[in-house]
């Protein structure tokens, strides 16, 4: 039942968990294997209402449990502590605590969107708790498209209020399914709805708020479709928290993509195929604008050229050499020198690739040679590369 103890709570997840702290079974009841494994099964079994408010917990063993109504994770009723008897019944009726409502509005800078963007709230007193970095949101809300949000079914309290940016999924290299680039959340400030007056209140963002980024490539002279594109942003900092990624997807039939929103502060655009056998970095940082679109065209090239592996002391060609080539993306290709001690690689115009060598021939397993290099219509620069093999 509802606080007003009259009406039905439908929708409500009711939870059911044994208390086996206060269940007194006779000694062959406790070593039965059965009925411990029946009581675990019954862990953290839920449910949720009807629309009448009832619910059904059926063939649960006898014992005792406590059964708890949560309507959010900031609400739930008293716990209740039930005995159940060996076939039996039990009926049981439980009141939902009064709960409080709170509303209010972002006013956004001239131009500033709230598409996608939603509305989260921390308790002050877990925020302490808590590392300043990890979102730990508690509840959120929806924004409509003039700022405004209403939080319900909440205990009065102080809270801290963050803007969240959404998670996009952008796939992996080589059909190993998507990862999930977290775009980070901003702190608009705190509320204390403990007082009177707390219940409408306003949060101005201006510097912070978020931008877009709508991208147009080509590779060769033709759209470059199919292709994978990662906006990546710095470390949280500065009322920034969450791990702050950036956000990324696949580019259109037409080579375009739209990205955001995403915060607006310096980032790094990497352009890649799906086998991750070549990276383009846009050369110069973006800058995404506040509550604006940065507008942007790219041309990629590839280009073939060979690379000369040598022994550094005696300048011999490294033939049937394993390495590793890293691009600045963090792909990772193996491959093998032929007999003249060259790896022919197609690789993107502006390219910055590390070449890995490995003693005992597994990457990332021991002490490696690393040597960087770069990529232009010329080839590799350098185009032979030296490594040390006397301890091979």
């Amino acid at each position: 039942m509802n606080s007003d103890h009259s009406t039905p709570a439908a929708d409500i997840e009711v939870e059911i968990a044994p208390k086996y702290e206060l269940m007194e079974m006779r000694e062959y009841e406790i070593r039965s294997e059965d009925f411990i494994n029946n009581l675990k099964q019954n862990a953290g079994r839920s449910t949720r209402t009807a629309k009448d408010g009832k619910f059904e917990f059926k063939n649960l063993p006898f014992g005792v449990y406590s059964v708890r109504a949560i309507v959010n994770k900031m609400v739930s009723a008293e716990e209740k502590i039930v005995s159940l008897e060996k076939r039996s019944n039990l009926d049981l009726k439980i009141m939902l605590p009064k709960d409080s409502s709170f509303e209010g509005k972002i006013i956004a800078p001239p131009g500033g969107k709230f598409d996608r963007l939603k509305i989260g709230i921390e308790r002050w007193s877990e925020l302490q708790k808590s590392s300043a970095s990890w979102p730990r949101i508690e509840m959120e809300a929806e924004i409509d498209k003039t700022g405004r949000f209403r939080f319900e079914s909440i205990k009065p309290d102080r809270f801290v209020v963050f803007l969240i940016l959404p998670t996009t999924m952008v796939p992996n290299s080589f059909g190993g399914g998507s990862k999930g680039m977290d775009a980070g959340e901003i702190r608009l400030g705190e509320v204390d709805f403990t007082k009177d007056g707390a219940n409408n209140v306003e949060f101005t963002v201006k510097s912070k708020f978020p931008g877009f980024l709508r991208l147009a490539a080509t590779i060769d002279g033709k759209p470059a479709s199919g292709l994978r594109a990662r906006l990546v942003q710095k470390s949280a900092a500065g009322g920034i928290r969450g791990w702050g990624e950036g956000a990324g997807g696949l580019l259109d039939s037409s080579g375009g993509i739209f990205l955001g929103p995403v915060l607006p502060r310096l980032s790094t655009l990497y352009i890649s195929d799906m086998k991750g056998s070549w990276s383009y970095e846009y050369p110069d940082g973006l800058e995404i604008p506040v509550a604006g679109v940065k507008e942007l065209n790219i041309k990629i090239n590839l280009f073939e050229g060979v690379v000369h592996l040598v022994n550094k002391k005696s300048g011999e060609p490294l033939a049937e050499t394993p390495v590793w080539i890293r691009s600045a993306e963090g792909f990772v290709t193996g491959t093998t020198t032929n007999a003249k001690g060259e790896i022919k690689l197609t690789r993107a115009d502006g390219e910055h690739l590390f070449l890995h060598y490995a003693k005992d021939k597994q990457f990332g397993m021991g002490a490696e040679q690393q040597v960087e290099f770069t990529w232009s219509v010329d080839g590799p620069d350098p185009s032979v590369i030296k490594i040390s093999v006397e301890d091979r």
